[in-house]
């Protein structure tokens, strides 16, 4: 028996007026929010349509039920009862639920219902879905956590291309260095190299942040990227093993004709998650072969090795999520990614393997329709060397680069925009390359500020940060964005001073 909560259970609403009860019922039919009416042991006397909608049953079946059948916390029940009792109404958040339906968060407030007389007839139970608010809450959390992992994002950005700038500006000088032999010139191109990719990939990160497309494709030359990432991955794939007693070989055999329509840094993600799994599939060391090929429309290459090979029930889940064979060494998101990207670039990925024999991995790309760019030639514009320019960065390394790449130039450098400002007072440059954000008046401040002082000044920006933004940037005649090849630097440099 359910516990009368208090006292005797009075005759209820069956004994009012019957036209009164009929008003009552019509409004309460057509509502679209729960409404019950209880007597004061909780038992249910009526429950509109809404009610019994929200709760997944008919209203009817509501009816004789008791609160406690409905709420899941049964001391809300008593807390409800009391409170409507003492003040004549209550208001609280509950989870509902009937049988095995799912619970339903619920707000709910209580009034009590009297009699002229005073006699308490009853209490009248009105409920609303808590679902959609909750959902526009978490929908508002999620954007909340977005934005804040995008400012984190593109503040991560800023400083790793700063960091780019050296490791690739180092690298290529170490290039330009005739007494460098030419094992060493091979492997300061495999850091250039690498440096770009993952300047591709900051920049993925930042577009990625703010919500934009990733950035646009161009034509690809797959034996290049290949013949790129083996180079960039031999720590992995050669010395690691090495080191570790199971020497693992990397062949090449490149035979495509034909570009692909793509990102440089994603066919390189793919091929160097294909590459590392191999290596891991080989504890014993083994031979990876790397094939490329013109199939019909597509542009293809496999990536095969002779490792543990996989059962069926592995080859069935791969591309699953956060599945992984690696135990604690893997995450399950490498190749995931990899069939994403494929699927983006509208290609596909085939695996044949069997245990004990290695692995194959093939993928075909749509022959690209882009017209592939050829190597651009600097030529070095006429102009006087013995410019005078100023550069305003907070980056020791950077002010560094830079002052060396225009080594036959006349520069000063200063490390924040207040001594930048102190400097260009008290001399003439024909050009001024300011970074954008550092310490005291960021870059954007500082130009205006000097073309108010000189107008016809050149003027470049340097900057790792995002600067889709336009605002400012019609103060500057370049834009650089970080990190950037010192060649192409100059080059810049050369072309704005000879205007």
């Amino acid at each position: 028996m359910p516990p009368a909560f208090f006292g005797p259970i009075h005759p209820g609403l069956a004994s009012s007026d019957p036209f009164q009860r009929f008003l009552l019922s019509q409004s309460l039919e057509i509502m679209d929010d729960l409404a019950l009416i209880s007597d004061l042991e909780g038992r249910l006397t009526y429950a509109n349509p809404a009610a019994g909608r929200l709760l997944g049953c008919r209203q009817e079946h509501l009816v004789g039920r008791f609160l406690w059948d409905i709420i899941q916390d049964s001391s809300c029940i008593g807390e409800m009862m009391q409170s409507t009792l003492d003040m004549g109404q209550w208001r609280g958040e509950v989870v509902c639920h009937v049988r095995d339906s799912s619970p339903i968060p619920v707000r709910l407030r209580a009034v009590l219902i009297q009699a002229k007389g005073g006699d308490i007839l009853g209490i009248v139970v009105m409920g609303w879905d808590l679902r959609p608010e909750r959902q526009m809450e978490h929908q508002l959390i999620r954007y909340e956590r977005q934005r804040l992992l995008g400012e984190m994002a593109s503040g991560m950005a800023h400083n790793f291309n700063n960091i780019l700038v050296g490791i690739q500006g180092h690298a290529q000088m170490l290039q330009a260095d005739p007494d460098l032999s030419e094992t060493s010139r091979r492997s300061a191109g495999a850091v250039v190299a690498s440096s770009e990719r993952a300047a591709e990939l900051v920049d993925r990160l930042q577009r990625s942040a703010r919500g934009d497309a990733d950035a646009p494709e161009s034509a690809v030359n797959l034996d290049e990227v290949i013949r790129s990432c083996v180079t960039a991955t031999e720590p992995r794939w050669r010395h690691q093993p090495e080191s570790e007693g199971r020497p693992v070989e990397v062949e090449t055999d490149l035979g495509t004709t034909r570009s692909i329509d793509a990102r440089r840094s994603s066919i390189d993600e793919v091929l160097t998650n294909f590459i590392f799994n191999a290596v891991d599939a080989m504890p014993d060391g083994g031979r990876i072969a790397i094939r490329s090929w013109d199939e019909s429309d597509s542009v293809c290459f496999s990536v095969s090795d002779t490792g543990t090979g996989m059962d069926r029930e592995t080859l069935h889940r791969l591309g699953e999520l956060f599945f992984t064979t690696k135990g604690e060494r893997g995450h399950g998101l490498g190749l995931p990614f990899c069939y994403r990207i494929v699927d983006q670039l509208r290609g596909t990925i085939d695996v044949e393997s069997e245990e004990g024999k290695g692995t194959t991995f093939v993928v075909r790309l749509p022959a690209g329709r882009m017209p592939e760019q050829t190597d651009r030639i600097r030529v070095s514009a006429s102009l006087d060397t013995t410019a005078r320019v100023l550069v305003v960065e907070d980056d020791k390394q950077i002010r560094g680069l830079v002052a060396a790449s225009l080594d036959d130039m006349v520069v000063d450098v200063a490390e924040d925009g207040t001594r930048g400002m102190v400097l260009f007072r008290s001399r003439t440059y024909d050009l001024v390359i300011l970074d954008l954000s550092m310490p005291g008046p960021n870059g954007i401040e500082i130009a205006s500020e000097m073309r108010s002082l000189v107008a016809g000044i050149r003027l470049i920006l340097m900057t790792g940060w995002d600067v889709e933004d336009p605002a400012g940037l019609d103060l500057f005649d370049r834009v650089i964005r970080k990190p950037f090849s010192l060649d192409d630097f100059r080059s810049e440099v050369e072309t704005l001073l000879a205007d």
